[in-house]
């Protein structure tokens, strides 16, 4: 029962890091990304992987990062 619960709370963590975000520009225009972008201070942009391709948007464009719904695309 014990290592059931270890691989019960493992498979919980490990779905944890694929949650979708909704990312909204300043010009109205979303898209989805799966897993949360990271914020780059020093380069003043946000990074998020799209198709295996690490992608930067400019902070300054970026509205609101929220987590998205599953049939809100």
């Amino acid at each position: 029962m014990k290592r059931c619960s270890w691989v019960l709370l493992a498979l919980c963590l490990l779905l944890t890091g694929c949650v979708k975000y909704r990312v909204t520009l300043n010009n109205g225009n979303s898209f989805t990304v799966l897993g949360k972008p990271k914020l780059d201070s020093q380069q003043g942009v946000y990074r998020y992987k799209a198709g295996g391709v690490v992608q930067t948007i400019p902070r300054s464009r970026v509205v609101s990062i929220v987590p998205a719904a599953d049939d809100a695309e």
